[in-house]
């Protein structure tokens, strides 16, 4: 091994290091409960406005279509659809019509 292919070898082990260092944080396991933003605690009363909001169809462009009709919360949020639906079909992914 001469002293370029060490220095070489040197870089690549001290940015996997990097890398791996910082991607360790990126698979730790969610907390319970999400935090809070700073001064704006979240209470029951947010919590049910914020699920009403989200079920509530009358918010879309024609009133038909409920956030959850497409991110339907028992299906983990996704439609498994490769393009958005939405009121209006698209014909590219974009965010969904509502």
């Amino acid at each position: 091994m001469n002293a370029r292919s060490t220095i070489k070898s040197f870089r690549w082990t001290g940015l996997f290091a990097a890398l791996f260092g910082t991607a360790v944080h990126a698979f730790e396991p969610l907390p319970a409960k999400p935090a809070d933003p700073a001064g704006n605690p979240a209470t029951p009363a947010k919590t049910a406005l914020g699920k009403a909001l989200y079920f509530d169809p009358r918010l879309s462009v024609d009133g038909t279509v409920s956030c959850n009709s497409c991110d339907n919360v028992m299906a983990g949020g996704e439609d498994n659809r490769p393009v958005s639906v939405g009121v209006r079909p698209a014909s590219r992914n974009r965010p969904k019509d509502r």
